[in-house]
């Protein structure tokens, strides 16, 4: 069996599963003695892949959560913010209302609902896209989804090594688990920031995204 894991495999749910895999061994340490070396290393790299697989999914629960945090998605924060974060400047608002009211057919940023800029963020994307600029997009969000995959499973250390009285490592997994939250902050601000970006240069493109808008 040959395992061919691609960057966002290994990044979003190897990483974060060796983590908890880890903390695991601190509880039951006499499981690194349990088997030969070179079965130890397979079986250890296919646990951190089903426990990555078992953080993502904690990840996606806790997503309405991390917005406590000043975390969320473009289209899940109000048009104010986005200036606040700096996702665009003054003098690039009166074009990005004209590229909005073009694909929101006529309704300006400030006016928009949940539901619209929702779909708003999706057009951004199919943009970039039909543009072929999703690289750093992808790029930004598999960091992103490293790092909150990296929260919950630096959260389940914490956990874990309280359990077993390992308050030094106890307090190793918080203090790495704020400063994942802070990365997750700063990635998903870089995506937004690079996604409106994207989308006033892109914009006035023909693109197939928006064909298929129209069809």
């Amino acid at each position: 069996m040959k395992f061919d894991f691609n960057v966002f495999e290994f990044a979003g749910l190897i990483a974060p599963g060796s983590v908890v895999l880890l903390a695991l061994t601190l509880l039951h340490p006499q499981l690194l003695r349990a088997a030969e070396p070179e079965f130890l290393i397979a079986t250890a790299i296919l646990t951190a892949y089903i426990f990555g697989h078992l953080v993502g999914a904690i990840g996606n629960i806790l997503e309405k959560g991390f917005r406590l945090l000043g975390i969320a998605r473009l289209g899940s924060i109000r048009y104010d913010e986005w200036i606040a974060r700096g996702y665009f400047s003054i003098d690039q608002k009166d074009r990005l209302d004209t590229l909005v009211m073009d694909n929101l057919h006529g309704s300006s940023l400030k006016e928009c609902k949940p539901a619209q800029l929702k779909t708003l963020e999706k057009q951004m994307y199919l943009t970039a896209c039909a543009g072929g600029h999703i690289q750093r997009l992808d790029t930004f969000n598999s960091l992103y989804n490293l790092s909150r995959g990296l929260v919950v499973s630096f959260v389940i250390a914490f956990v874990m090594t309280l359990i077993v009285g390992r308050h030094d490592a106890a307090v190793f997994c918080a203090v790495a688990a704020l400063l994942t939250v802070y990365r997750m902050r700063k990635f998903r601000d870089i995506y937004s920031r690079e996604l409106v970006q994207q989308f006033l240069f892109l914009g006035d493109r023909p693109t197939e995204s928006k064909s298929a808008a129209g069809n």
